[in-house]
């Protein structure tokens, strides 16, 4: 079959041809879905066999891999890699920067789903199982901890992931699931999408994460109107969707209040201390002028000073942490951290803070993926990597809308990829776990599912 035949002859060829072969693709990648919610290791254990299964089917799928190449997001994607791995050459610190290299190879993950797009309910059903079963370990946690007398009020709980930011990018993917459920689906659907919602939220919380909060703030609202905007009949709909996130709030508040409200004061607390040397005006920007967390300030007034000096190139793949280990206010943000630690911690030893300090003074990246991009690969890099992301937003955009609202596969992929876009913009997701979610939602937001 040719590869400029239409996309959905192409993705029911292929199972035609190789009904068994499709069989066990499909199976591994349901599994494959399933685990990435659940733990970095068993997904990119399984992502071996799925890509081998991919190639081993060649005759069959090779059609659709070749045709996914006109997709737009792939050449800046794969122009994007490799500029990164021509950047180690130039890099202070190329054995951390290969490492940041190592995860681009998720960009094989849409390769290895394109073939079972027909089935696009069920792979991405089969991704919320996952997220699901993350959000109800991490909410066990929770409530676990949030019974002790030791409970310090804030939750900082990952699940399977050690990490919770890592876990709490998949929790707010399952809130955008959930909802998207509840507004495209027919009525029998709004208790699933609910409770996926309002799972999904739980673990979000338990995880402590500010930015996905954030995150959904911003995309929850505009779901709702771009669904209106394409079906204005669905209003009674999202009225219900709002009258779930009220009412759901005003259950969990009892039990999540308290961290919530305990990580708001520390926001508070961090924007307006007067003592930290990022407020003496040195670190004065528009941007750093708003947002001072804490050391991020430090590490973003570094990584911006590095981008001047090689706008075009940057500073090379991993070197940042040379940047910011070197930079002219390290002595001063020595002194400020030297004494928060003592103030913080006065039970521990000053062997014991001053390791803290010296962990914390040397980041491996600058707490923003972007400013990263910006700063390691130059206005190159990042003009590539946000090409990439804007056109894959766009395919799953232009896929909800063709549906006329009514694919929630589709839209969930566009508010997961614009999730990730605004909390790229305050933490760092260079690894495998989170690019691989903005890989899974850009396949899924490609075309559309057998029978549309």
């Amino acid at each position: 079959m040719s590869a400029a035949a239409p996309w959905s002859q192409l993705l029911d060829d292929a199972e035609r041809r190789d009904p068994l072969g499709h069989a066990i693709h499909l199976g591994v990648a349901l599994l494959f879905l399933l685990l990435m919610p659940i733990g970095t290791a068993p997904a990119n254990i399984l992502s071996l066999p799925l890509l081998l299964i991919t190639l081993l089917r060649w005759r069959a799928v090779g059609p659709i891999v070749v045709r996914l190449l006109r997709w737009p997001p792939v050449f800046p994607a794969l122009a994007l890699a490799a500029w990164m791995a021509l950047s180690l050459s130039w890099s202070e610190d190329p054995r951390l920067g290969s490492s940041l290299l190592a995860p681009m190879r998720v960009l094989l993950i849409p390769a290895c789903l394109a073939p079972l797009l027909a089935r696009r309910e069920l792979l991405g059903g089969t991704l919320l199982a996952g997220i699901l079963l993350e959000a109800a370990y991490q909410s066990i946690e929770y409530a676990s901890n949030r019974l002790s007398p030791d409970f310090d009020g804030l939750g900082r709980f990952g699940g399977f992931f050690t990490d919770p930011g890592k876990a709490s990018l998949w929790d707010a993917i399952g809130v955008c699931g959930g909802v998207a459920l509840l507004l495209t689906l027919p009525r029998r659907w709004c208790v699933a999408g609910a409770a996926i919602a309002l799972l999904s939220m739980m673990g979000v919380i338990a995880s402590g994460t500010r930015r996905q909060l954030a995150a959904l703030a911003v995309v929850l609202p505009i779901m709702a109107l771009a669904v209106l905007a394409v079906l204005p009949a669905r209003r009674r709909r999202v009225l219900v969707a709002a009258l779930v996130v009220i009412v759901g709030g005003a259950a969990l508040w009892p039990i999540v209040g308290t961290s919530i409200s305990t990580r708001v004061r520390q926001t508070i607390a961090q924007l307006s201390d007067p003592q930290k040397p990022m407020d003496d005006g040195r670190l004065s920007s528009p941007v750093l002028g708003l947002v001072h967390f804490d050391l991020r300030a430090f590490y973003w007034r570094a990584s911006i000073d590095a981008w001047k000096r090689e706008p075009f190139t940057g500073c090379g793949l991993g070197g940042t942490r040379s940047v910011t280990a070197s930079h002219d206010l390290r002595p001063q943000m020595e002194v400020w951290l030297r004494q928060e630690l003592t103030r913080e911690y006065p039970a521990r030893t000053p062997e014991e803070n001053e390791a803290d300090l010296q962990s914390r003074l040397v980041s491996t990246h600058p707490h923003s993926t972007w400013l990263q991009l910006l700063a390691e690969t130059g206005v190159v890099g990042f003009v590539l990597g946000f090409v990439a992301w804007a056109l894959a937003f766009a395919g799953a955009v232009r896929s909800a809308v063709r549906s006329s609202g009514g694919d929630p596969v589709a839209l969930a992929s566009a508010a997961t990829l614009g999730l990730w876009a605004i909390g790229a913009l305050f933490d760092a997701s260079i690894n495998s776990t989170t690019l691989g979610a903005v890989a899974v939602a850009a396949a899924l937001g490609i075309g559309r599912s057998r029978g549309r």
